[in-house]
């Protein structure tokens, strides 16, 4: 499920998403401009199962969908959120509609990740994250999420390489 951002002093909505999510790589493609899908439609349409939610949820799923999240090593664990990536990835490999995930560092601030991965779908996404397999597949990140910063969904609406704008989508 999709946490949404804390307020300075509000706990979070639900329970930490536990996926991996969209990011620039050096020497590949990059996405020019993607649009962030409302996650509470997200979470509606999980919550829900209406029509009218589920329809809501993947109206901006234009193309393929990039979900990021953060997370922080602990001071007393570095590299925690490295081990629990890889973790997590190698139990993903084979997920319908994933087309992979990635572990980007900040060169700001090293003990700070963002995870990204990039679905062919909303629709895949959505199948994925309702799915018996999501929780257990996911647990070991959920502890060292940011509290900070909401886990956050995006399609793809455009995207430019050495050669200008694709005509087809790229992968990561």
């Amino acid at each position: 499920m999709i946490r949404r951002k804390k307020k300075a002093d509000a706990p979070p909505e639900t329970d930490p998403p536990e996926t991996a999510s969209a990011e620039a790589v050096p020497g590949e493609s990059v996405p020019a401009e993607s649009t962030a899908v409302d996650s509470a439609a997200v979470d509606s349409a999980r919550v829900e199962g209406s029509a009218e939610a589920e329809a809501e949820a993947e109206a901006g799923a234009g193309g393929r969908v990039r979900v990021m999240l953060w997370a922080v090593d602990p001071a007393e664990d570095q590299g925690a959120v490295e081990r629990a990536y890889h973790e997590i990835s190698s139990k993903l490999v084979g997920t319908p509609g994933l087309l992979g995930n990635r572990l980007l560092r900040s060169a700001a601030e090293p003990t700070k990740f963002a995870v990204v991965s990039e679905w062919t779908s909303m629709a895949e996404f959505v199948t994925w994250e309702r799915g018996a397999d999501h929780k257990p597949a996911t647990s070991p990140l959920r502890p060292l999420q940011d509290p900070a910063m909401r886990a956050t969904i995006f399609t793809e609406v455009a995207a430019y390489g050495p050669d200008g704008p694709f005509t087809e989508p790229q992968g990561i």
